[in-house]
């Protein structure tokens, strides 16, 4: 079972998508911005740093890869 902080996470990372991305998932963004507004976001609302989704894992989520 996952633990309480990865949901919440999770959930942090869901809002940051529906703000940022597309809803026709036409990711036709930049990645890196999109990934330094993440490591931004993150710790504003949780005081902590992404452990769960790191630069590879946001890369493929976004790409599709």
């Amino acid at each position: 079972m996952s633990e309480p902080s990865e949901f919440d996470e999770l959930k942090v990372f869901d809002v940051l998508l529906d703000d940022h991305v597309n809803l026709s998932k036409i990711c036709n963004v930049h990645c890196k911005f999109l990934w330094s507004e993440w490591v931004r976001a993150y710790p504003r609302q949780t005081f902590r740093f992404p452990k769960l989704i790191r630069e590879k894992e946001f890369s493929a989520i976004i790409t599709g890869k």
